[in-house]
């Protein structure tokens, strides 16, 4: 019960991130953050190009899945690629961290 309950609200609290990134802070962030670095523009592109790919790949990386989850939204992902890999990876992490708790 309880990996159910991780993978749950892990996913949700992305998904939370994913849309206030994608629909509040999308402008503020393309204007202030996209022009001063851009690498972010081009990472805007693989997005753009390459969904599946780049966000598996980002999902993938060491940084903080808050980080990741407001990234995505601010690049301005599709909501399928975002959720599926999200659900994956979040439910090995659950699974790894709520069989290390036993």
């Amino acid at each position: 019960a309880g990996l159910i309950v991780s993978i749950v609200v892990k996913v949700a609290s992305a998904c939370t991130c994913f849309f206030i990134a994608k629909y509040v802070f999308h402008g503020y962030l393309r204007q202030h953050l996209f022009q001063r670095y851009v690498w972010l523009e081009a990472l805007e592109v693989m997005v753009r190009e390459r969904p599946w790919q780049t966000i598996t790949v980002l999902r993938l990386s060491v940084l903080p899945a808050a980080i990741k989850s407001y990234g995505m939204g601010a690049l301005g992902a599709p909501f399928l690629p975002f959720i599926t890999t999200a659900c994956v990876s979040f439910a090995v992490l659950s699974w790894v961290f709520t069989d290390l708790g036993r």
